[in-house]
């Protein structure tokens, strides 16, 4: 995946448009539209203008490395990558669920360990 591509899925992820982020960064449609289409570099002003208005992980998009992925699990790799294909709406709804469940383990967890102590 070029810098680019990852430029573009960025932008779709946050559901982000050009005009907003002109407003914010000051980075005119044009240049964005040819770092979109990889027909210009992208340079340090524009990435750090990027990461201080959205937190985008400048890392990721030079190299498509993200560094919180280094310390994942395989099964953490792979729960991610499928969460990332579903919907918003499907993201959210299996966000809720993971949530009770942690939830409940963690008061399964709490009532255990006050009686052992």
């Amino acid at each position: 995946m070029t810098i680019g591509e990852r430029l573009n899925s960025w932008i779709k992820e946050n559901h982000l448009t050009t005009t907003e982020i002109k407003e914010r960064t000051g980075i005119s449609t044009g240049n964005l539209s040819e770092f979109r289409n990889d027909k210009k570099l992208i340079g340090s002003r524009t990435l750090i203008s990027l990461n201080r208005e959205y937190g985008l992980d400048i890392n990721w998009l030079l190299t498509g490395e993200r560094k919180e992925e280094a310390n994942l699990s395989q099964n953490e790799k792979e729960l991610l990558e499928n969460f990332k294909l579903l919907p918003e709406r499907e993201q959210i709804k299996i966000i809720g669920i993971i949530e009770n469940k942690a939830e409940l383990y963690s008061r399964s967890n709490e009532s255990s360990d006050s009686k052992i102590g």
